[in-house]
């Protein structure tokens, strides 16, 4: 089981900054209708799941009940825009963090 996170305000911090990614990206794409537009946006929700789970941000986690619902809110807002790619972040994410595992054993 991952160890559990204070959070403090550079986890925080980062958190919103996550957030506030999704919030502009949903937005823009809720206006204008199409994500073909604005391709770079549409990344945001592989990005979020991304680096939730190569920065162990993920709101089971948390002491912090800040950081736990900004967690949540992320997560949210990530798989509203396209849970697949959110997915597929995690997904990255963890294959990653095997491999980085992996060296670290083989050294």
């Amino acid at each position: 089981m991952p160890y559990r996170r204070p959070g403090g305000s550079e986890d925080l911090l980062a958190l919103i900054a996550l957030e506030s990614d999704l919030v502009h990206a949903l937005a823009i794409i809720r206006q204008s209708g199409s994500v073909e537009e604005y391709e770079r946006l549409a990344l945001a929700p592989w990005w979020a799941g991304y680096v939730m789970t190569l920065e162990g941000l993920d709101a089971s986690l948390w002491d912090s009940e800040a950081c736990a619902d900004v967690a949540l809110s992320v997560r949210h807002l990530a798989t509203e825009m396209d849970e697949q790619a959110w997915r597929t972040g995690i997904r990255d994410a963890t294959y990653e963090l095997k491999q980085q595992e992996e060296e670290r054993d083989y050294l």
